[in-house]
């Protein structure tokens, strides 16, 4: 990952599409630097597809940090175009990005590959050896993954993005660091709403969770 500048807190962003590495706000590196966002360093953002196919190694970490810019970049145009006439277009700008930084925060190792097994012990009140799993036995684990990756994961199960609400909440540091990035009081709040698909403004799910 390389990134090229660092510019000042709340000044305009250039956005020409030949513009070198990704520029990022001092206040947003407060999020980045923390140990949360840092974590995803070590998540493979292709969950097992790197054993088969040896160059897809990049993590969750790149995606978040490639997912705030493109973010970022349309915000930029919608901002000269057109948006809603009870926003302060920077600060919103500012929100949708840092949610698009934070969105992953709650993945589990291998991202999506881990997660319907999670929702599965989870719904069934089940740790591995109460499922009948053998902890050492690698081909217990895979049937299960097998078994599960048929089914859908429910919404009220342990799933990435209720995670990622709950490291949010639970943590002071990056709350705070949140509140400066965005400017805003309620910003945290917003921002959890958001992450987990909850929010009154259409636009941004369109822009947070749509294809």
């Amino acid at each position: 990952l390389e990134i090229s500048h660092l510019i000042p807190d709340r000044s305009p962003v250039d956005i020409r599409p030949n513009l070198p590495g990704i520029e990022l706000e001092r206040s947003m590196l407060h999020l980045v630097d923390h140990p949360a966002m840092q974590r995803l360093r070590r998540l493979e953002q292709l969950g097992a597809a790197s054993l088969v196919f040896p160059g897809a190694t990049h993590t969750r970490f790149a995606h978040s940090i490639g997912a705030q810019e493109i973010m970022r970049r349309v915000w930029s145009h919608l901002a000269i175009t057109r948006q809603p006439s009870d926003i302060d277009p920077a600060a919103e700008g500012r929100l949708l990005r840092a949610t698009a930084l934070l969105h992953d925060l709650g993945h589990y190792p291998l991202s999506h590959v881990v997660e319907p097994i999670a929702a599965h012990l989870n719904t069934q009140g089940l740790c591995g050896s109460a499922a009948g799993l053998d902890p050492q036995s690698e081909s217990d684990w895979l049937q299960l993954a097998a078994t599960v990756a048929s089914r859908p994961v429910p919404s009220s199960a342990l799933n990435h993005e209720r995670l990622a609400a709950e490291i949010i909440a639970g943590d002071a540091t990056l709350e705070a660091a949140i509140e400066e990035y965005v400017g805003t009081p309620d910003a945290t709040s917003e921002l959890l709403e958001l992450v987990q698909g909850r929010t009154t403004r259409r636009y941004r799910l369109q822009l947070i969770a749509s294809e």
